[in-house]
């Protein structure tokens, strides 16, 4: 039997490919009180769990342990061990794999100082039969350390977790995932390739579907949440310098797609005019989900070509821990085993001040953890540019320290190179 040991700390992820790549038969892990009132360890076998039915971890099995030692002691990770191994070894084990990238870093030098001396003792462990291992944050190897039976080196680890796995991994529930925006596509690309002629277009008729009357307002939460859709009429002027040919050919082309086209939504001397009924789907794209919409279907492609592994949309979560706090993603992809996160900011929103367009990534992050949540910022506001057309100073300062990449507005319209370039895949 294949045992494998880990040491139990803040972050999830590696012990989770870890076992995931190994595939043991048991597993022992070393714990301690803060981490189990977090239960980080029945966190690491959801994961496994949602991954693969076959990781079927539980006491009633006898193959999963769970001690809880000193997180400030080396000599008390020994001492359990040695516990452990009295009450339940009985030579069942013939291969030993010992992580030691988790815990503190006194857990982690006892556990591999520990388990040297027992491998020179050769009675349970030998250099025929165990492996220590470390996994470096973020590089999908394997390193095999000096004095066992892999010898020094490396492996790959070419197992890949979706987002679902992901989040199950780190204690995070998924409420809800967006619907199939693919169907869209076709619509958003004409949106973005034309959002100049569009602009005030899309900006004045946000205003009117986004009603400050606050019946109204009433009333159409009321309906879409009955799954029912909102009668809208609706009328404005544009004032646009834009030649009307051109937006006339995008209007007419907007409003002929299966999406829309049971809207009357006509275009004369200027003035707009939309009637008709509303499904919820269709009022948040026309008030910016066709952003996401076109974020999400080109960062698609690059999944369809192997180098992204998954891609959601209005994905909402709950942090299973603490205050159990909710938050909706605009768009997330996993690559590599690492979780980005992208948002998106339609229209040319006013900010308040220095740091409100970057608040909710800010807020995001703190709940998903810092080591592993990247970020990237999508906004069509011309209000994040100064006059030299560069991302204004004070934004491009706080993105840094957030991690977080802004897109300007002119590049959006090439966002998957400028995404592979700024991930370097």
């Amino acid at each position: 039997m294949k045992l494998l040991i880990l040491l139990i700390s803040n972050e999830t992820i590696p012990n989770v490919l870890c076992a995931w790549h190994f595939k043991p038969d048991a597993i022992l892990f070393f714990t301690t009180k803060g981490m189990e009132k977090e239960h980080k360890t029945q966190i690491i076998l959801n994961g496994l769990k949602k991954i693969s039915d076959s990781f079927a971890f539980s006491e009633e099995k006898n193959n999963y342990w769970s001690v809880t030692v000193d997180k400030n002691s080396v000599i008390d990770i020994n001492d359990k061990l040695d516990d452990w191994i009295k009450k339940y070894w009985n030579d069942r084990f013939d291969e030993i794999i010992v992580n030691i990238t988790g815990g503190t870093k006194l857990m982690s030098l006892g556990l591999y100082t520990g388990i040297r001396s027992k491998i020179k003792a050769g009675k349970e462990f030998s250099d025929k039969n165990t492996k220590i291992i470390y996994l470096p944050i973020g590089e999908n190897k394997v390193l095999f350390l000096e004095g066992n039976s892999a010898g020094s080196g490396s492996a790959i680890i070419e197992e890949r977790l979706n987002i679902a796995e992901f989040f199950e991994s780190s204690g995070i529930q998924i409420l809800s995932r967006g619907d199939d925006a693919r169907k869209n596509k076709e619509l958003a690309e004409l949106i973005m390739k034309h959002y100049d002629t569009l602009k005030e277009f899309l900006t004045k008729l946000y205003g009117k579907i986004n009603d400050k009357d606050n019946d109204r307002k009433r009333e159409m939460k009321k309906q879409f949440k009955k799954h029912h859709p909102y009668a809208i009429d609706v009328s404005f002027y544009l004032e646009t310098n834009k030649p009307a040919n051109d937006f006339n050919e995008c209007f007419n082309r907007i409003f002929e797609f299966d999406y829309l086209n049971h809207l009357d939504a006509k275009y004369e001397n200027d003035q707009i005019t939309i009637k008709g009924n509303l499904e919820k789907g269709a009022c948040g794209f026309l008030k910016g989900g066709w952003l996401e919409q076109f974020c999400f279907n080109e960062l698609l492609e690059l999944k369809d070509e192997k180098i992204f592994d998954d891609v959601n949309i209005n994905v909402s979560v709950r942090n299973t821990l603490g205050a159990e706090t909710e938050n909706e993603f605009d768009v997330l992809f996993t690559c590599n085993n690492a979780l980005y996160m992208l948002e998106c900011k339609s229209l040319n929103q006013e900010y308040d001040n220095k740091t409100d367009i970057l608040y909710k990534i800010s807020a995001l992050q703190v709940d998903l953890g810092r080591l592993t949540a990247k970020s990237f910022l999508v906004s069509t506001s011309e209000n994040i540019i100064d006059e030299k057309g560069e991302i204004k100073e004070y934004l491009e300062k706080r993105a840094k320290l957030l991690k977080c990449v802004i897109i300007k507005p002119d590049n959006i319209i090439n966002l998957k190179d400028e995404i592979k370039k700024k991930l370097s895949v």
